[in-house]
């Protein structure tokens, strides 16, 4: 049996929305991972804490007025308000089990986003703070208010016309509890619960 798992978008119109994140990057300290795909960092836990985390949404001012055009624009051009429209921008770990709220902007205030946006901010999110397992961003253009039910067209609050995942991941491994070998005396010992009464 296949495990192969896919995400079924069937709206139809998006057009260029759909990728609008397709030239996002996100920056953890000097390692760069492009959308949709991963790093693999080697650090120390402290090093990792350390590490500052911000998405550049483009890679210099003009193609950033782009970025903010095409934004602004394909809403129109695929039937929506931009009013209907935000950005939203998920961190995650798993191993943690946490998701957090990092950043959201609605899409007519888009004038005030800078082209890099900290994630830390004056704390960094618990979701970040996963030096043993890593963590994942998602940045998503999602309905803000609900709309009228259309065939094939997007209606509820918070469904994402486009995404991208940016994932950092770790080779130290879960910290968990190593199994310990017992020295010889203490597996001799009659107290070990481990000992048998006819041995």
């Amino acid at each position: 049996m296949s495990k192969e798992t896919r995400t079924i978008r069937p709206f139809t119109g998006l057009g260029e929305l759909a990728s609008v994140f397709d030239s996002t990057v996100l920056r953890f300290g000097s390692d760069v991972c492009l959308a949709n795909e991963s790093v693999t960092v080697d650090l120390t836990p402290p090093e990792f804490l350390a590490r500052s985390v911000v998405l550049e949404w483009a890679a210099d001012a003009e193609s950033f007025e782009r970025f903010r055009q095409c934004v602004a624009a394909s809403p129109l051009a695929a039937g929506f308000e931009l009013n209907d429209l935000g950005i939203m921008v998920i961190a995650s770990s798993t191993f943690l089990k946490i998701a957090d709220r990092v950043s959201t902007c609605r899409v007519p205030e888009l004038n005030g986003l800078s082209r890099v946006t900290d994630l830390v901010g004056n704390r960094k999110p618990d979701a970040l703070r996963a030096p043993f397992s890593g963590f994942a961003v998602d940045v998503y253009l999602v309905l803000t208010r609900a709309l009228p039910t259309g065939t094939l067209q997007p209606h509820r609050v918070g469904t994402w016309l486009a995404r991208s995942q940016f994932r950092v991941e770790t080779t130290q491994g879960p910290a968990l509890l190593p199994p310990t070998p017992h020295r010889e005396s203490v597996r001799a010992s009659p107290s070990d619960p481990g000992t048998h009464p006819s041995q």
